[in-house]
C-alpha cells in the first residue's frame, strides 16, 4: 500500500483516525479542534492525524493518534476494515470505529480545546466537512452498530 504519493504539483498524505463509541451509551466521542495552524480550527472532528514513517497501516496511524491525542491507555476495540475512506486534494482518511466500554475521558494535548460524547441525532453543526460527510454516507451501518451494542 502506498501511503505517501508526489507529484510535480503537491503531496498526497495519507490520514486515519477513530470514531470512538460507548457500548453503555452508544454516543459517539469527538473532539474540538483548537485555533492554531491546523486545518479547520474549532470545528468538531474524531481523534487522528496523519501518517508517519513508523506506521505501516492506515489503522496504527489511527491507534497512535488517538493514543497521542487523548493519553488513553485502556483496552477498546477497533474495526479491523475502515468505515470510511475519504481522498481529497491533498489527503486520503481513513475512519476506523472504535468501541469502548465507558465514556473516557481525554486527556487532550495541544491540537484539541474541548470533546465531547454525543448522540448521532445531535451532533455539532460545525463539523470536518470530510466527518459530516463520512456520517452522512455511513449512517445506517453507525446506527446498526449502536443499536447491536444496546440490545
Amino acid at each position: 500500500m502506498k501511503l505517501k504519493t508526489k507529484n510535480m504539483k503537491t503531496e498526497k498524505i495519507m490520514g486515519a483516525g477513530i470514531l470512538a463509541i460507548c457500548k453503555k451509551t452508544g454516543r459517539i466521542l469527538l473532539c474540538r479542534r483548537s485555533a492554531s495552524d491546523q486545518s479547520y480550527p474549532n470545528h468538531w472532528g474524531v481523534f487522528g492525524g496523519t501518517f508517519e514513517d513508523k506506521d505501516l497501516l492506515p489503522k496504527e496511524t489511527a491507534k497512535r493518534e488517538f493514543k497521542e491525542e487523548t493519553k488513553y491507555n485502556g483496552a477498546y476495540e477497533i474495526s479491523d476494515e475502515p468505515l470510511d475512506i475519504r481522498s481529497g486534494n491533498f489527503i486520503t482518511y481513513y475512519t476506523f470505529v472504535g468501541l469502548f466500554d465507558e465514556e473516557i475521558t481525554p486527556s487532550l494535548d495541544h491540537e484539541n480545546a474541548d470533546y465531547g460524547w454525543f448522540e448521532l441525532d445531535i451532533l455539532p453543526t460545525t463539523m470536518i466537512p470530510g466527518l459530516v460527510d463520512t456520517i452522512k454516507a455511513k449512517r445506517s451501518k453507525i446506527e446498526n452498530i449502536i443499536n447491536k451494542l444496546k440490545k
